[in-house]
């Protein structure tokens, strides 16, 4: 994942409304429906159930060979898929969809698998009929509003970043395909990233797609990410960024 662009796209996340606030651009909803749509995820049926349970994490653990209640090591779960060599049967499916979880969907800053994801991952079925593109929602909502003054969460930001450059007008040969994160490898990520970039770690240059162009965001700059990208845009290209940073008050 493109580390500039996504601290970029995290200081657009307004949690309040759920939405990217592009400075002079317009907004970006972050809601359910993109979720389905950038990655083809259910977005109706039941609510996620993300709770431990001691029975079925005992079950689970013991059905793919880690005996106990203690959660397993990603990279041990990671390589007991490998070793199915891509069965296509449900014990696959389970286990893989456990990793997708830890990893992406809600994805923690351990170096185990998460639990929380057993319940919901234990039955294919159940997992179909799950509306997964909320709870992706709602993990992302959860984790900015806890954020404060740490400078990481976790929570799918990989989202944001493929939904925003999904919004973004460009002239590039892009394919029509849903879900659309397979329209984005990161050959052309890299490629309208750098028709986009106003300064190194600053966006927004291109134009959002019509259906949403709103620059009625009130104020002088609308927020401290404008006045950013604002400055940014009026220095001349050979300026120390640093200079401001470093200058006496």
């Amino acid at each position: 994942m493109p580390v500039d662009l996504s601290q970029w796209v995290m200081k657009c996340y307004d949690s309040v409304k759920s939405e990217l606030v592009i400075p002079d651009r317009g907004r970006i909803p972050v809601d359910a429906e993109s979720v389905s749509r950038i990655w083809g995820l259910p977005n109706s049926g039941l609510k996620v159930c993300w709770a431990m349970h001691p029975d079925v994490i005992k079950t689970i653990n013991a059905e793919y060979g880690f005996p106990g209640n203690n959660a397993p090591d990603l990279t041990k779960w990671c390589k007991m898929i490998k070793d199915m060599i891509g069965a296509a049967d449900a014990r696959f499916v389970t286990s893989w969809a456990i990793v997708a979880f830890t990893c992406f969907l809600a994805p923690t800053t351990s170096l185990k698998v998460s639990p929380r994801s057993y319940l919901v991952c234990s039955d294919v079925d159940l997992l179909n009929r799950t509306n997964i593109s909320q709870f992706v929602i709602d993990q992302i909502r959860q984790a900015f509003m806890a954020l404060g003054n740490k400078k990481s969460v976790c929570c799918c930001v990989y989202h944001l970043v493929v939904l925003y450059l999904d919004s973004v007008k460009v002239d590039e040969m892009i394919s029509d395909c849903t879900p659309r994160a397979n329209a984005w490898d990161s050959s052309l990520m890299r490629k309208v990233m750098k028709k986009d970039t106003i300064s190194p770690g600053v966006f927004g240059k291109l134009q959002l797609k019509e259906k949403y162009r709103d620059t009625s965001q009130g104020g002088l700059f609308g927020g401290l990410l404008k006045a950013e990208q604002f400055v940014a845009a009026n220095l001349p290209s050979t300026y120390d960024h640093c200079v401001i940073a470093c200058t006496p008050h």
